[in-house]
């Protein structure tokens, strides 16, 4: 039996403001066995993820007791997706 139930993979490019629309944001999430599929950002007049809004999604994603692998690109600092300054 697996360790975790939920996977969740962010693709991370891009160094703008934690507010601005990404297009080399993105998120992928699988659940058991299942192939990862794109999941897209919520609605709002923007196209792609923001990093607030992946980081806010994340937190919800998180707030369960289902146990989730979570892995972030390379270029990935915690502080910007946050909008704190690094």
């Amino acid at each position: 039996m697996p360790n975790f139930k939920r996977y969740i993979g962010i693709d991370y490019s891009g160094a703008k403001s934690p507010t601005e629309s990404l297009s080399g944001l993105r998120v992928y999430a699988a659940t058991g066995e299942a192939v990862p599929v794109e999941v897209q950002p919520p609605p709002s007049p923007r196209k792609y993820w923001t990093r607030r809004g992946v980081a806010e999604w994340l937190v919800q994603q998180l707030s369960g007791d289902e146990p989730v692998l979570v892995g972030i690109g390379p270029c990935y600092k915690g502080g910007p997706l946050l909008g704190i300054p690094s």
